[in-house]
């Protein structure tokens, strides 16, 4: 936004105009469309089951609506853009123009996400719908691919991926990043003082269903097996939007906190004994896990939570995957503050050199540039 004239066109949840408040700072226009359905409920239910017989993904059914699609033509009309970048393959979906240069940017690869919850899932119906949807999504997101003029991808697993199905389209990879500024570690160091009732914080959006598996299974698979060795060990889970799944779990689990939305995430890491990502299902690199690093606070996550970051296991965190290792793992950071204390040290550094945003986003404007100079030496009416 400070180089160029952002507009941002987005799908959002009904009611949701106050999720926009400080966007104009940043961009020329901002407008919101409706999803179809939102949330969890019995809504959004009936459209998975509405979808259930169409070749298209409830995904993109969700948000390639035509009022969205009424938008986007609305503003292509007025308005002259160098460059149209889609954020997720559902959103490929809409009939995009052929005289724009255009780059999708994909957080995960969504039908190998898909695939992962089908895997995952302890809910019969769940496994069954996410394994049809995955069908779906293979075949649009794949034939996306090959549509557009560049994709970004946040690591090099899955940009590799890409290069295999359509070789012809540009890629670049640009790591999630964190505000090392806004995310500091606390004054006193990782490890020199301990809450007689240590917290164990897993944070992330509890409306997304990796998030509400991991939770489950950190409170039901892990937390009794940390108990044996620390019986007084708490667990918080920070996010917002949580299914009253967890809210029940958390009522009829001594120890256990399920926040909702918080203001500011950064008390909940600060006072972390230990930070989590016992994330089972999921794709593209976490965030929650680099935040924490920045903060300078020991983290335990799985291989699947770490995949995709260029972190260093045993030195910068701990990886584990099975519950008695996980538990093991935790139990260990909770039992040696000086462990504590230089994988916090390490993680830290290892995010200062690697995931602040000017080492994240060095190579993306000279990516975007390129694109808008290949269209243009192609002439307006060239194919992509």
């Amino acid at each position: 936004a400070q180089r160029n004239s952002v507009s941002l066109l987005t799908a959002a949840d009904p009611g949701a105009e106050s999720g926009t408040a400080g966007l104009e700072e940043f961009c020329a226009e901002v407008r919101l469309v409706p999803k179809r359905v939102s949330g969890q409920g019995m809504r959004r239910r009936l459209g998975q089951l509405a979808t259930l017989a169409s070749p298209r993904s409830f995904q993109r059914w969700q948000v390639c609506t035509p009022a969205f699609q009424q938008a986007l033509d609305q503003w292509l009309r007025a308005d002259r853009f160098d460059m149209i970048i889609v954020d997720g393959a559902h959103l490929a979906g809409l009939r995009l123009p052929s005289g724009v240069p255009l780059v999708l940017d994909e957080h995960n690869i969504e039908y190998e996400l898909l695939a992962r919850h089908g895997a995952g899932e302890r809910s019969v119906a769940r496994r069954w719908f996410n394994q049809l949807e995955h069908l779906k999504c293979f075949r649009e997101e794949t034939s996306s691919w090959k549509r557009f003029d560049g994709c970004l991808f946040t690591s090099d697993r899955e940009a590799k991926v890409m290069v295999g199905v359509a070789p012809q389209t540009k890629v670049v990879v640009v790591g999630n990043g964190v505000d090392i500024e806004y995310f500091q570690p606390h004054p006193i160091a990782v490890g020199e003082v301990r809450l007689p009732d240590p917290k164990i914080v897993f944070t992330g959006r509890m409306d997304y269903r990796p998030n509400v598996d991991a939770a489950h299974h950190l409170v039901e698979d892990v937390l009794p097996l940390v108990r044996l060795d620390h019986p007084t060990a708490q667990v918080w889970v920070v996010g917002m939007n949580p299914p009253t799944e967890l809210t029940r779990m958390a009522a009829r689990t001594a120890g256990v906190t399920v926040t909702g939305a918080v203001d500011d995430v950064r008390p909940y890491l600060r006072e972390a004994a230990v930070v989590v990502a016992p994330l089972r299902m999921g794709g593209g690199t976490r965030l929650k896990i680099l935040e924490a690093m920045a903060m300078g606070q020991a983290v335990v996550s799985t291989h699947l939570g770490c995949e995709g970051l260029d972190v260093r296991p045993d030195q910068d965190l701990l990886v584990a995957d099975s519950p008695a290792e996980q538990a093991a793992a935790i139990a260990q950071v909770l039992s040696d503050p000086e462990l504590a204390s230089a994988l916090g040290r390490s993680g830290r550094a290892r995010v200062v050199e690697l995931y602040g945003w000017d080492a994240v986003t060095a190579g993306l404007d000279d990516f975007v540039l390129s694109i808008v100079q290949r269209h243009r030496e192609r002439g307006p009416n060239s194919p992509s």
